[in-house]
């Protein structure tokens, strides 16, 4: 499944509009997949998802559903078409058990502006396949630098950020000093993921969701929308933030 691509072409009929004519041309999309989990031989979960860096995908996924704090906890992870089987050294956890493996901060994180706009326009210039089709979603884990650490594309806006959560794990990387930046919005469902790894500081293009907003707030976690050169809405704990005038 690794090896199937990620953008299919279509044929497609373009009505023009302001011209009132039509012709026909040929267009790239994103390809979806169906991904029916099973954990230890009982099914657990469908995912939808793009068929690349599956494995990425399914580690993140666990994390962030904590049902395993590290990944040394997965014994054998095999990928077939439309299921992978997962087989876990230990009980499945609860959702909201604590699933961080790096413990408190040593001490507070705090982003610039400078470099939360920076990790947005490098997310945005490096998601090829959003930009060549618009229907998927990208998700980055970037350190204080603003450098990013970790970056996946997926047709999910979940499954984007459990795959750049499944490349930080597999580097060792410890979450709790990372920011995730999104393309799409942010929901109450991206809150949590965010939460369960205890990644502090959430920056999308988009906007949030007032459950998003909630779960932010509520959870410590910095929520940042509509992130861009010129503006940063903050929606909660804003003393992570240094607000720098940005002349990039």
């Amino acid at each position: 499944m690794s090896n199937t691509p990620s953008i299919t072409k279509c044929e497609v009929l373009l009505a023009d509009l302001k011209r009132g004519c039509t012709r026909r041309l040929v267009d790239e999309v994103a390809v979806e997949t169906s991904l029916a989990v099973y954990i230890n031989g009982r099914k657990y979960s469908v995912l939808s998802a793009s068929p690349t860096e599956i494995r990425e995908l399914i580690m993140g996924y666990l994390m962030t559903e904590s049902l395993i704090r590290r990944i040394d906890e997965i014994s054998k992870l095999e990928v077939f078409e439309g299921r992978v089987d997962v087989h876990l050294r230990r009980a499945r956890r609860s959702r909201g058990d604590p699933s961080n493996p790096h413990g408190d901060e040593a001490s507070p994180v705090r982003f610039s502006s400078k470099a939360i706009v920076d990790v947005i326009e490098d997310l945005n210039s490096r998601a090829e396949i959003h930009r060549r089709t618009g229907g998927v979603h990208a998700a980055a884990l970037a350190d204080e630098s603003g450098s990013i650490q970790a970056i996946s594309e997926d047709i999910s806006r979940y499954s984007a950020v459990d795959k750049a959560v499944g490349k930080a794990a597999l580097r060792g990387l410890n979450m709790r000093r990372l920011l995730l930046a999104l393309t799409g919005r942010v929901s109450s469902g991206i809150a949590i993921k965010a939460a369960s790894m205890g990644i502090p500081v959430i920056a999308s293009m988009s906007a949030p969701t007032d459950l998003g907003v909630k779960v932010s707030s509520e959870s410590g976690i910095t929520l940042i929308g509509f992130a861009c050169r010129d503006r940063l809405n903050i929606y909660s704990h804003p003393e992570r933030i240094i607000i720098e005038e940005y002349d990039g």
